[in-house]
């Protein structure tokens, strides 16, 4: 990892596993089975530091599948943004992040944006995070629009 005090770039190699359920016959006889399907991935990470509060950053993923039965080739690549610490009320604070990113699996492509904030009381366990997550245009399968509500535990 290359580091300064305002910029941070990571260079990752890393084999990956992905579990499914699949069907296998043995003996005559039908039953499910969990197979690992294999994969290798490099990334690279790279994040600078605007102001106090503001980052901004990039992230490339590549992922090589090794079996005939998953994907190929797997590109992702992502621009971030985040503004920290926002102080909201008293001792109340927002974080929000916005990411833009592409996706590319084989011959399928989609470019999406995902915003989300985090709402978070100083001095206490508990935050609120919420986000979504919308394609401007794809043909990867999957939902075109998704969202989802969290609460976190910081200990």
């Amino acid at each position: 990892m290359l580091q300064t005090e305002r910029f941070r770039l990571g260079v990752v190699l890393s084999p990956v596993l992905s579990f499914i359920t699949s069907s296998v016959t043995e003996d005559d006889v039908q039953r499910d089975a969990i197979e690992a399907r294999r994969f290798i991935g490099g990334q690279v990470l790279s994040d600078y530091s605007l102001a106090k509060n503001l980052n901004a950053g990039m992230h490339y993923l590549y992922s090589r599948g090794i079996e005939e039965s998953t994907f190929r080739n797997m590109h992702f690549i992502r621009f971030t943004t985040r503004l920290s610490n926002i102080a909201v009320l008293d001792e109340w604070t927002v974080t929000l992040n916005s990411q833009v990113y592409y996706l590319r699996i084989d011959e399928k492509e989609g470019a999406y944006f995902s915003p989300s904030a985090v709402l978070a009381k100083r001095g206490f366990p508990f935050s609120l995070s919420a986000m979504i997550n919308r394609a401007f245009r794809t043909d990867v399968p999957g939902d075109t629009f998704l969202w989802s509500a969290s609460v976190i535990y910081s200990y």
